[in-house]
């Protein structure tokens, strides 16, 4: 035998209305710390960035969202003009010599995972730091 409860939860519209609004409005109040979080890895990334030119240290750059409707987010990214050996540079990779593969590695060179652990504690706290902040003012 099934039991069957017939029941209404009165203001449930208006408290998943609130709800999503406190999404948009914690957005607006959040992304400011993002940013600043993302600025704190960033500025980290350029001082790790192994220099021989300096293109891919000058051409590092947060990639922001366009559209409010996103999650929150920033991207470090780097400029098209050294997209052929930055991730190779942090990774490591096998060496091409006149388009033929060689039996050579060249070693990695890593620059975005350091500079992602030692900021890590930092960012965590810009960013622990705006959520409390956006907390209170929301619910003023």
């Amino acid at each position: 035998m099934t039991a069957r409860n017939n029941f209404e939860i009165i203001g449930l519209d208006k408290i998943i209305n609130d709800l999503n609004k406190f999404g948009v409005e914690a957005q607006k109040e959040i992304q400011p710390f993002v940013d600043k979080a993302g600025d704190i890895l960033l500025e980290k990334t350029r001082e790790k960035v192994p220099v021989k030119t300096g293109a891919l240290k000058a051409s590092l750059y947060l990639k922001r969202p366009k559209s409010k409707k996103r999650f929150i987010q920033n991207t470090l990214t780097w400029g098209k003009d050294v997209r052929a050996y930055a991730a190779p540079l942090e990774l490591g990779h096998g060496l091409v010599f006149m388009g033929h593969p060689t039996l050579k590695y060249v070693k990695a060179k890593p620059y975005l995972r350091p500079a992602a652990d030692e900021s890590k504690e930092n960012v965590y706290t810009t960013i622990t730091n705006g959520l409390d902040i956006a907390l209170e003012t929301l619910r003023k």
